[in-house]
């Protein structure tokens, strides 16, 4: 979130960021609409009832793109931040193991046998709320070392950092925006559990539904601005795209942080393939329910 500041600037980030939550807060509500319309909780059968059986089957499709690609890309994440916490904590604590690419190999791998794949097999949604816990809690740790950070900067903490002061926009116009755009829009988008969610919402109700989403995403935009606005008046606009990667390595709570962070990416993973798993179903083996085995 920080890297989105320095594309656009402190005000025209907080602007996109708000206004990005409130449209994901208005499209839950019209999924939960649309839900409680046809009684259908899934995009397909949503589809079908109000768009047909072709406009049901691309938004399906869609859907299942949307998740498969995400998979893809959050798997890469953590391939990247997991090893490399791992092998900052192995440094700092004078361990002379050599790691290479085959380590990332090994610790995606064990991820996937006891994390991505059984907790993606579970029947409903419900189970993933315990994880779901430990990664509040980890997203929790990152805010504070982000602003412990801010609040103890110096330059020895921070490499973009070491020639002197960080530059920061306050307000700028630039079409480097458009870089940022995406980025924050992504960081609101949960949608593909939508009709899931409000399914499985205990008393549901479109209204109840409409204050669940809008209070997690006011939680949710409150972390971003948090993260985003301290991570780049610390780093200024030389902030990398992994925030934590802006600091140096050495430091113990940075390493912290950087394990917690794959944590999350790791507790995150299964809620998208969760819905991959019900999307490749609904496609291509209707008569099967994914939650049957």
């Amino acid at each position: 979130s920080a890297w989105c500041f320095s594309r656009s600037s402190i005000v025209v980030g907080v602007l996109l960021a708000v206004v990005c939550s409130m449209l994901s807060v208005v499209s839950f509500v019209a999924l939960a609409q649309a839900c409680e319309a046809t009684q259908k909780f899934t995009y397909l059968e949503v589809g079908k009832q109000l768009l047909g059986k072709r406009g049901g089957l691309g938004i399906q499709v869609t859907v299942f793109l949307h998740t498969f690609l995400s998979t893809i890309a959050y798997v890469v994440f953590f391939a990247d931040l997991m090893p490399q916490g791992l092998s900052h904590l192995f440094d700092n604590i004078s361990l002379n193991i050599e790691l290479g690419k085959d380590f990332s190999v090994l610790v995606v791998s064990i991820a996937a046998v006891v994390l991505f794949t059984p907790l993606s097999l579970l029947r409903t949604l419900e189970m993933l709320k315990y994880t779901s816990f430990l990664a509040g809690f980890a997203f929790v740790f990152i805010i504070f070392v982000v602003v412990f950070q801010l609040a103890t900067q110096k330059s020895s903490h921070v490499k973009a950092c070491n020639t002197g002061f960080p530059q920061v926009d306050t307000l700028k116009y630039s079409p480097c925006l458009l870089d940022a755009f995406p980025v924050i829009a992504m960081a609101f988008c949960a949608h593909f559990n939508g009709p899931d969610y409000y399914k499985e919402l205990k008393n549901r109700s479109v209204r109840r539904f409409g204050i669940v989403s809008f209070s997690s995403l006011t939680i949710v935009l409150a972390a971003f601005l948090l993260i985003g606005t301290t991570g780049y008046m610390t780093c200024g606009n030389e902030v990398e795209q992994v925030l934590l990667n802006s600091y140096n390595q050495g430091n113990n709570l940075v390493i912290a942080a950087e394990l917690l962070f794959g944590i999350v990416v790791a507790f995150t993973l299964p809620f998208i393939m969760f819905q991959c798993k019900v999307s490749f179903f609904a496609i291509f083996m209707p008569s099967i329910d994914p939650n049957s085995w």
